[in-house]
């Protein structure tokens, strides 16, 4: 009966720490994957990117694409939020 749950829980175990010891390895390399808030991988590497980044007051955060950074206009976002900035 040892023998059998040796067998069975020894290729667990050895698994289950080979996983945790790859996850260590790439978080300490800084390649894991951003964490996955929504099905957009630039989304969720916008936020990664902004957790990591030193705090700043921001009162309106716009996200997009190329569409977002030719076509938001200041004026606009500044009249409806009076306390917004650009940075």
């Amino acid at each position: 009966m040892r023998r059998y749950l040796a067998a069975f829980f020894l290729p667990i175990c050895l698994g289950a720490g080979a996983i945790v010891t790859l996850l260590l390895y790439f978080k300490s390399r800084g390649e894991l994957a951003p964490v996955p808030l929504t099905g957009s991988v630039s989304f969720n590497a916008k936020m990664e990117f902004l957790r990591r980044r030193p705090a700043k007051n921001a009162d309106v955060l716009a996200v997009g694409s190329s569409m977002v950074l030719n076509n938001l206009d200041t004026a606009t976002v500044l009249a409806i939020s009076p306390l917004a900035r650009p940075t």
